[in-house]
């Protein structure tokens, strides 16, 4: 008697072990399902995150131009329409640096965001004289190298009453290269780097000497002409940040 009673016993722990088992199977199963659709839907979500956090830099980043741009259109006025040099060999200073000795803003904190560097593109943030970035990785101005009657040098001081296209970009998203892939002070007509950078949906943010402040694409650059010169600008298309 003890011993069927021993059996029994055995008997309801096996079966009692098997409806565990079975029941901690489909719990696996229910859980790599639920797995399933979560990666599935990240999958269909986070493209749409990412092209809305683009899309708020974006918006940021013509901000900081319209920003830079008033300082520049104030500094301007004080210089008989003059801007500052792209870059200053006499004193070693970018135009940022220059504005900013002349009071018209504070120095931005190094390796913060600022009105002078794109959020989206390397560095990201202001970098100063700090490391390899240097002192160049912000928004390019126009140098307008190798382009007369606008200026009074061989690395034009422009003047803004000068220019008589409407529509021409002074200062503009850039960058140096595909091989160096940073934002840069300034860009040319005659450069194959150092150019204007289409990092926004395949379009740059300009400041243009019409005040306005806007975005421009490939086309828009391939059909401008000034002084006479088809696509005065080279560009670099959208590349991966």
């Amino acid at each position: 008697m003890r011993k069927k009673n021993i059996n029994l016993k055995t008997n309801i722990l096996k079966k009692n072990f098997m409806e565990l088992c079975k029941s901690f199977f489909f719990t696996l199963v229910e859980l790599l399902i639920v797995i399933s659709i979560i990666a599935i839907l990240a999958g269909l979500l986070l493209p749409a995150l990412k092209k809305s956090r683009d899309t708020a830099k974006g918006i940021v980043c013509k901000n900081n131009i319209k920003q830079a741009a008033l300082i520049l259109t104030q500094y301007s006025i004080d210089f008989n329409g003059y801007i500052p040099y792209f870059y200053d060999y006499d004193i070693g200073l970018t135009w940022q640096q220059i504005i900013c000795n002349e009071g018209y803003i504070a120095t931005p904190e190094r390796r913060k965001a600022c009105i002078f560097v794109c959020p989206s593109f390397r560095p990201y943030v202001y970098r100063g004289a700090d490391g390899t970035d240097g002192g160049g990785c912000i928004y390019g101005l126009w140098t307008n190298n190798a382009n007369s009657n606008l200026g009074d040098g061989i690395y034009e001081h422009i003047n803004l009453s000068k220019i008589k296209e409407p529509g021409t970009p002074i200062i503009s998203d850039t960058i140096i290269s595909i091989a160096d892939p940073r934002q840069w002070y300034q860009f040319d007509r005659v450069s194959i780097d150092k150019v204007i950078h289409l990092r926004h949906g395949k379009k740059a943010n300009c400041f243009f000497n019409d005040g306005s402040v806007r975005s421009i694409d490939g086309n828009y650059l391939n059909n401008f002409t000034i002084s006479g010169v088809l696509k005065p600008w080279n560009y670099i298309d959208a590349l991966s940040n």
